[in-house]
């Protein structure tokens, strides 16, 4: 019976099945290369000879069988791995990998291949190689770029072995980062190593990445199945359905960066009290009364009682409920409401808490007050609101929220410090009051004004164009903010 012939034009136009072929090619090198069982170390060199490449790359790993050669890597469609706790599993990798190029030569224990396309030579030889060495020829002088993705690769890639790029050492230790999301097929993490970069691995190794919108984060998603099955065969894509909703991560991303990356809802502390209230204010009061406002809603005398409450919309979210350090009955110190808003899955040290507030805290508190006021005044923004502190990993500084609670101006009194040599992790202060500090602090409520007070819910250019015009206002009236930080 006759077989179907395949010509050298089959493997070459396997390159257009790939986004971008220069980045497939060393990925699936190094992806073999750590998949090869006991793999410890990895090397892979790059060099133009003749106006061509020459890519090659070996590991320390258990050399290949004959029936491993010819069975499954010298075999369209067969693998050696099957989804088995390794990341391939496709078997279409080899064809980007060697058909597609000029030639290639491997070398695994006491077996040499030389081959060019679907064409090739298998010798058994007395010499021993202790792993697997690949050289595949490339036309044309693309090394440069294979160097370049070569270091992104373990830039981007979580292994604990050792590597070396044309003689040179290097890291694979990007480690996932901080839990934000999880999906059926992944989950969500977070870390400053890169700027606004998304990363989909498996097992630590990149498949693919882009650029997204992420608030000068990494997001790194780590696929759950623990193999390939989700991705599209060439592996720069999901499958339709997950590419869906990684799509619509993106976008999500893109419009509300803090959303996207939430996955446990935060938990609300409520402190009843009075709205603090802006009417149209006359010209000719002064700012002193509404310093004097601000001062009486902080007095020690208050005796408002501490409510603990978490929103009842949206209690079927939380995963984990998370703890606070707070008892019923306390007595706040505020006479008006205030919310706190913990996002984190960190205990609130009670001096953040109205009803042990430490001179810190209340100054903040008390400089957040009248600067909202005061912009509503400047902006004659008659408003009915309440104030809080938001506890955030992210490091968001402040955030205008209409709830629950009706509209609430939060800021974030902390900054989370996360030791280097363990996991630990604790609140510090956020802010100084010195006047850099305190300006700060205005900028902030003026950003959050515009979002509240004025309306404006996304940062489009609507936003920053408005946001510029009232700062021009601001400034013009800076003297009128100085009784804010009395």
């Amino acid at each position: 019976m006759a077989t179907v012939g395949i010509g050298a034009h089959f493997f070459k136009k396997s390159l257009n099945d790939y986004r971008d072929w220069k980045w497939a090619v060393p990925r699936e090198a190094m992806q073999n290369s750590i998949d090869a069982p006991h793999s410890k170390n990895i090397e892979a060199w790059c060099e133009t000879k003749d106006g061509n490449t020459v890519f090659s790359w070996g590991n320390d790993g258990d050399p290949m069988s004959k029936e491993e050669l010819v069975g499954k890597l010298l075999t369209l469609g067969e693998s050696g791995k099957d989804f088995q706790g390794t990341v391939g599993g496709f078997g279409a990798a080899k064809l980007v990998l060697l058909f597609a190029h000029i030639n290639y030569t491997i070398y695994s224990g006491h077996y040499y291949v030389t081959g060019s396309g679907g064409n090739y030579t298998l010798e058994e030889r007395e010499h021993y190689y202790p792993g697997t060495l690949t050289k595949v020829t490339i036309e044309g002088d693309v090394s440069g770029v294979l160097i370049s993705n070569l270091v992104q690769f373990f830039y981007m890639a979580q292994w604990h072995g050792t590597v070396k790029i044309n003689g040179q050492i290097f890291e694979a230790g990007l480690n996932k980062g901080s839990r934000r999301r999880e999906f059926d097929w992944g989950v969500v993490y977070t870390n400053k190593t890169f700027m606004n970069r998304l990363v989909v691995r498996i097992h630590g190794i990149p498949m693919f990445y882009r650029y997204v919108d992420s608030n000068k984060r990494c997001v790194v998603v780590e696929l759950k199945s623990g193999d390939a099955s989700v991705l599209q065969s060439n592996r720069d894509s999901l499958k339709s359905e997950y590419q869906q909703q990684l799509d619509a991560f993106i976008d999500e991303l893109t419009v509300n960066k803090i959303s996207a990356l939430r996955d446990v809802e935060p938990a609300y502390i409520h402190y009843d009290g009075k709205k603090l209230l802006n009417q149209h204010i006359k010209a000719d009061e002064t700012m002193r009364e509404i310093v004097a406002e601000v001062q009486a809603a902080l007095s020690d005398k208050a005796k408002e009682r501490a409510n603990e409450v978490v929103a009842e919309d949206q209690k079927a979210n939380i995963n984990q409920p998370i703890k606070m350090t707070t008892q019923k009955g306390r007595q706040s110190i505020i006479s008006h409401e205030f919310i706190v808003k913990n996002t984190t899955d960190m205990d609130i040290p009670i001096h953040y808490l109205p009803s042990d507030f430490s001179s810190y805290s209340k100054r903040l508190v008390r400089v957040w007050v009248a600067s909202l006021l005061t912009l509503h005044k400047l902006f004659n923004k008659e408003a009915s609101f309440s104030v809080g502190f938001i506890f955030d990993e992210e490091s968001r500084e402040a955030e205008f929220e209409n709830g629950v609670y009706g509209s609430v101006y939060y800021i974030n009194p902390i900054k989370i410090v996360k030791q280097d040599n363990s996991n630990s992790r604790s609140m510090a202060k956020r802010w100084k009051f010195t006047s850099a500090g305190r300006w700060a602090i205005l900028a902030d409520a003026l950003h959050e004004f515009t979002h509240g007070a004025i309306g404006i819910h996304g940062h489009d250019e609507l936003f920053s164009s408005t946001l510029t015009e009232m700062t021009g206002v601001v400034l013009n009236k800076r003297q009128t903010f100085n009784s804010c930080f009395v």
